[in-house]
Order: structure tokens, then sequence, then C-alpha cells
């Protein structure tokens, strides 16, 4: 115990080993950043940022870029784009200093609440985590608001808070509702927990220092601003005042379409991508309704309230994803918003649970865990799901072994005809639900073993234990892996920048280029000198079907009207290969358009992803 305790005094050591955690992150981050394909959100992101910060639109200005997200989702990342020169390398660069500081963020709140061991292991946790790292480093507002979140707690919580300390605190939370309009419950949370907490002098302060950017960033954009929010109102309020409708009428063209299982698999997806602070928050239901099981009546204000918030947002956006069909399996990525919350819970609840010795209701803990492993499972059908699929078995034939091996679902199919694409929704979660009762089993076993000389309850056990079976599968493919990870390890951002410098090459400055190329805008990065219809930067997700053409152009939409006319009024065409079918087969006649080379595949695991481009006669 003595040797334990000098190395937990020992500054060298700490420092050492937080040094080789920074370290690690960083690895993870860049490798990742270089690895993961570009996304729908982050070439128009990056290029409406541009565009506002060099002024050559504004936001939701008429006839400009569609404004769909509050400004600073735009003007942010808009900054270093200006100032460094616009590209996925300086997006996605710009996000990776952004992560560290959140993480910077965690070690200062945690070290502050609970000690620097448990802002260490914080750190480590985010640190191991790829699944957190890679939507925190590619170039769209999660990886924001989720700094800002993060410093919103620091400036809040802790003793001896001073005025400044909240007024940073509510400005940066109106900062986090004008960039994400969804982090809206973020103004009124904070404005309470200080009067609640902190008395009403300084809730005053809160609600100054926030409402007023609030309202001037409101004020400045006003009216165009509102239309974000009368898109919550229900639609017998939008009736009664006529608000809340899209000038131009029409109907939208994009409309996710999802089962249940759909739904259900992509709040499992959530779950793993998120897996170690959602953990820390169901443990944290049953500890709550008890002062005492926190260390003062401030620490449990704070929990509660932490508690309260983290719900709201989590019912809210998952009403938003998986009861609706604009973005089902956007669930995922809406947590990484205020998934910092979840983290602050997790620490303060598992450190109370070792350090108090609380001890969770076993059924309660054991219950959980056995929904939510099988469900990780489920929410990772095209990764573990289908390796677990492929397990090798040994071949049986009228009961008898036989020789060899095969797989499972070959197995299963041949003995009760059941195809692979029903087996997979039931043989992975099966699998999972095994694995989750076998840990419980282990983590029982471990409890009768450390009870002979320790008076411990299994309650503390098998919820430590579970969190450190969590720790231990983070890196892993099951926590950690991305279904639309590249497969040939080819670096996406040097790809992009081949691109750019081909497509630079061969379309001179000034001129008007229709992008046909897909959704994923992110090529036009660099080629912004050139003259791009800005209405097109959100692909599909802005198109309508009908509807007055000028209208809604006027406030960021278009319609079939819109692109035959951007298409034939072009100097440029960009089509990608794969797409030259049918349609662009007929319409790019060899007559009437010079063919260039095409550029190299914007995706380096697709040879059939490259960019072609036509300029006409």
């Amino acid at each position: 115990m003595k040797y334990i305790q000098s190395i937990k005094e020992n500054k060298i050591i700490y420092w050492i080993v937080l040094s080789i955690i920074c370290l690690l992150f960083f690895y993870q981050a860049f490798y990742l950043a270089h690895q993961l394909p570009s996304r729908v959100d982050e070439g128009s992101f990056l290029i409406k940022g541009y565009y506002f910060i060099s002024g050559k639109y504004k936001p939701f200005e008429d006839y400009g870029p569609w404004t769909n997200n509050m400004p600073l989702a735009y003007l942010i990342p808009g900054i270093p784009q200006f100032l460094f020169g616009p590209g996925l390398r300086t997006g996605r660069y710009f996000s990776i200093f952004l992560a560290f500081i959140t993480l910077i963020g965690f070690w200062v709140l945690i070290h502050r609440l609970r000690g620097k061991w448990w802002a260490l292991a914080a750190v480590l946790a985010l640190s191991i985590n790829p699944s957190w790292i890679g939507m925190n480093v590619q170039a769209v507002s999660q990886g924001i608001v989720a700094c800002l979140v993060t410093w919103v707690m620091v400036f809040l919580f802790g003793d001896e808070r001073k005025i400044w300390h909240i007024g940073a605190a509510a400005f940066l939370s109106a900062m986090a509702t004008l960039t994400r309009q969804n982090m809206v419950f973020l103004l009124p949370f904070v404005i309470l927990f200080v009067w609640w907490r902190y008395g009403l002098k300084k809730g005053v302060v809160a609600f100054l220092f926030s409402f007023i950017p609030f309202a001037f960033v409101h004020g400045l954009y006003y009216p165009k601003i509102m239309n974000l929010w009368y898109t919550w109102f229900p639609i017998s309020i939008k009736n009664a005042f006529n608000i809340g409708f899209i000038e131009g009428g029409g109907t939208q063209v994009w409309r996710a379409s999802g089962d249940f299982v759909d739904r259900l698999s992509s709040f499992f997806i959530a779950v793993r991508y998120h897996f170690i602070s959602l953990i820390g928050v169901f443990l944290t239901f049953p500890l709550v309704i008890r002062k005492r099981n926190w260390r003062s009546e401030n620490e449990w204000k704070m929990i509660v309230s932490l508690l309260a918030l983290f719900s709201i947002f989590f019912g809210f956006h998952g009403w938003a994803s998986l009861t609706k069909n604009y973005c089902i399996f956007c669930f995922p990525n809406y947590v990484a918003f205020f998934i910092p919350l979840g983290t602050l819970i997790s620490v303060l609840t598992i450190s109370n649970i070792t350090e108090k010795k609380l001890s969770v209701p076993i059924l309660y803990t054991a219950g959980m865990f056995l929904i939510l492993m099988p469900g990780i499972f489920f929410g990772s059908l095209e990764t573990v799901g289908a390796r677990v699929m492929k397990l090798p078995v040994p071949r049986i034939k009228d009961g008898k072994l036989v020789g060899g091996v095969i797989k499972v679902w070959e197995l299963i199919r041949n003995r009760f005809e059941l195809p692979y694409e029903q087996q997979i929704l039931i043989i992975p979660p099966v699998f999972g639900l095994i694995i989750s009762i076998s840990i419980i089993i282990i983590l029982l076993i471990a409890y009768k073993l450390i009870n002979r000389k320790h008076n411990i309850k299994s309650g503390i056990v098998l919820s430590v234990g579970i969190y450190f079976f969590a720790i231990l599968l983070t890196p892993t493919h099951l926590l950690g892996k991305f279904p639309y990870e590249n497969t040939c390890d080819g670096d996406v951002i040097s790809t992009y920048e081949k691109v750019g410098e081909q497509l630079q090459a061969k379309i001179p400055d000034g001129s008007s280029i229709y992008w046909g190329a897909g959704s994923v805008v992110t090529p036009m990065l660099y080629i912004l000198d050139t003259e791009i219809q800005p209405l097109q930067l959100n692909g599909i997700y802005s198109k309508r079907t009908g509807g007055d053409r000028d209208l809604l152009e006027k406030n960021g939409y278009y319609n079939a009207e819109s692109q035959r006319d951007w298409r034939d009024s072009s100097e440029f065409i960009l089509v990608q290969s794969r797409n030259m079918v049918d349609f662009w087969k007929t319409y790019l006649d060899p007559s009437l358009f010079n063919e260039y080379e095409p550029t190299d595949p914007i995706d380096p695991c697709e040879p059939n992803a490259s960019l072609q481009i036509f300029r006409r006669k």
C-alpha cells in the first residue's frame, strides 16, 4: 500500500502518464482525421463558413446558401478556413484543436471536483475511445458544441464560483445555442442552476450574460433566423399564426425511411459510441434519490441538475431522430452534442461508488447490463455482428462431429433454413447476451473472493467491474469501430487535396460550375474562386418537389426547375464516374461538351469515385 501511495503522490510519474495519454489522443486523432471519409455536412459547413467570413454571403441572405443551423455553426469553422486557406486539412486540424481543448476542460473540471487521478482517468477514457475522437475530429458542429458545453461546466461547477465564472458559463451556453439551436435547453439550465445553487444575484448575472448575446444575434438576423424555431412548433400553432411554412411551397424530396429495427439499431449504435458515459448515467438514477449518496448538498444539486438536463436532451434528440423520418441514424451523432454532461455524471458516480462504497441495486445493475450488452451487438451488425456470424464451429451431421469447421450462420441455415438476413438480427444479440451473462458470473465470483477479506457489497463489485470491462472494450471493434471507415487505410485528406489540385488545373477562376456529383460537396472547397451555386451546398436535403422557384431560391431551397436552369447555363459540369449512366450519359453529349481527363477518386477505397469534368462548347 505504501508503494502505491508513493506512486500516487509522485508528480513526475503523474505528468509522464498524462503526457502519454495526450500523445495517444493525438495519434488517434490525426490518424482518424486522415482516414475517415468526408461526411455530407462537412463540406457544406466549411464552404458556407468561408463564404460568410469572407463576406461573399451573409447568414440568412436572400438567394444565398441555406442557413439551416445557427450562424456560429458556420462562422466558427469559417475563421480558420479564411485565415489558413480553405480545405479539409484546415477544417479537421481545427477540430482536433477543439477536441484537445475539450480534454483540457475535462481535466480542469474533474481535477477540481475529484482530484488529479480521477481527472487523468477521465482524460484516458476519452483518449482511448475511437468513436468519441472520430466524431470530434470531423469538421462538423458536434466538436464545437461539445467543447463549449465542457467549458460551460468548467466555469459553472465547483465551490467559490466568482461573478466572472458565472458570466463566462452563461455566455458560453449562449454560444452553444447560437451554434446549434437544439442546445437551447442549456440556456435556462444555466440560469436556473445558478439561481438554485449560488443565489438570485448570480442568477441575474447568468441571465444577462446569456440573454444579451442570444438576443443580439437574433436581432441581427431577424426575421429569417426565427424560421429555425418555427419548425419545432405544432402544426396547429403554425396554422393559427401562419408561421413556419416554407415560402415557395413544394414538398421535401428527402425523406428517410426505416422500420422499428432501424430505429432500435440507431439507439444502440448511440449506446456503443458513448458506452462509458451512458453506463454512468444509468447507474446514477437509483443513487440520485438520496442526498447522503453524495459528498454534499451542493454536489447533490449539481448531479440532479445534470441528470435532468441530460435526460431532456436525450429524450428530445431521440424524439427528433428515432420517431421521425428525416434522419433516423443521426441519433448517435446527436448524442455527441451533449455527451460531456454524461461523462461528468459518469465520473462523479463511479468515484462515489468506489470511495463512498455506494451499492447500486444488484438486480438493477445486472438487468441494465443484460439489456445494453446484447443491444451493443445489435448496434454493430455491420462490424462485430458480421464477425460473429462468421465464427467457426465444428461440422455436425446426424448429431455427430464429421470433422472440419463451418461458419455459425451456415450451420444454422443448413439446420433451420433461416436466411442470413434474419439470422444477423438474432445471433449477434444472443452472443452478446451470453457474453454479458459470462461477465456477470465472473464478477460475482470475484465478489465472493474479495468478500472473504473485505466487507464489500456485491453491487459495488458488479458496477465497478462493468466499468472496468467497458474501458477494456472501448478501443476494440465492439465499441470503437465506425461502419463507414475506409477499408483500404487511404489518406482521405491527401486524396482530396490532390483532387483539388486537378480541379484547379482544369477549371479557370470565375468559371460557373454545376455540381452533379452527389450531396458530399467537400471537393468544391478547393475551387472557391469559381462560381458555385450556393443552394447546392446541402445537396438533396434542401431540394423541393414543385413550388415557386424564385421564392424557394430566395429562402435557400431549390427545385427541379432550378436544377435545369443551373445545369443548362453553367460552363462546367462535375459528375462522379459511378453516376455516368442514364440521364447524365444522354445529357453530356460529346457534340455539346468537351470531356477532360477525370480526377483521381475522391474516395481512396473506391476506384469508381472519380470526378468527371465536362466543359460546355
